[in-house]
């Protein structure tokens, strides 16, 4: 863990231009091989595609505190992170953590110059996500979809929202809420814009099988605006 926060506080913005871009090339990691102790590290340095990904995150967390700050970089960063350390020496796990890491950045504009068009990136699925973050950790990407919190059928079957219903929002990683009020916030935004999710609440005492009631707090960073909204529109063990 000293050699996270050692890597938190050292920001490779070598690899950044000024439209906030990172070049591909071979190299070593963001960190000095030479003191890699854990098996993570050990992995990353013996692989020079780990080492460019590793790289890329470093520059990508760099692109996080120039946008949001070192307190909410750090929200971010630490699941993957922590995430990678589990993974130990394997290489396969390493890869699948880097590569879920990099939509944080995309989403609030981190760009490759060229874009890799061999490598896929994907973020962990919602499933993944609580599992990986802790209350007070965060998330970035965009919103996907926003809309009422019911709808029902017209004349030909087709489910038309209820605008009188509440509201729901779905992000792109799949974290959804939902409210029986009408929220301004989601009013206001639209797809596309970017955000910050951090896990305010987990819901506690389940029946196995049934988790919902994660509560998430979400700051939209194009309108400013931010709400607190469950997961599910009842906890679980509720109808």
């Amino acid at each position: 863990m000293v050699h996270f926060f050692k890597t938190l506080c050292w920001v490779a913005i070598i690899a950044i231009s000024a439209n906030n871009s990172f070049a591909f090339a071979s190299g070593k990691p963001s960190f000095d091989c030479a003191n890699a102790s854990a098996p993570d590290e050990i992995a990353i340095c013996s692989n020079t595609e780990l080492s460019n990904l590793d790289r890329l995150i470093s520059s990508g967390y760099g692109f996080l505190l120039q946008r949001l700050g070192k307190k909410t970089a750090n929200k971010i960063h630490l699941p993957f992170f922590r995430t990678r350390q589990e993974c130990g020496s394997d290489e396969f796990c390493i890869r699948d953590v880097l590569l879920g890491e990099i939509p944080s950045f995309t989403s609030l504009g981190f760009k490759f110059d060229p874009p890799p068009s061999d490598t896929a990136f994907r973020s962990p699925s919602y499933e993944q996500l609580k599992r990986m973050i802790h209350v007070g950790e965060c998330t970035s990407t965009v919103i996907k979809e926003t809309s009422y919190r019911l709808c029902g059928p017209d004349d030909n079957g087709v489910c038309i929202p209820q605008s009188d219903s509440g509201s729901s929002v779905i992000l792109e990683n799949g974290i959804y809420g939902v409210s029986y009020e009408t929220v301004g916030a989601i009013s206001h935004s639209q797809s596309g814009d970017p955000v910050v999710a951090c896990l305010i609440e987990v819901p506690q005492d389940c029946p196995p099988g049934d988790d919902r009631g994660y509560i998430w707090g979400v700051d939209n960073l194009r309108t400013h605006e931010h709400w607190d909204l469950p997961d599910a529109e009842h906890g679980c063990g509720g109808a």
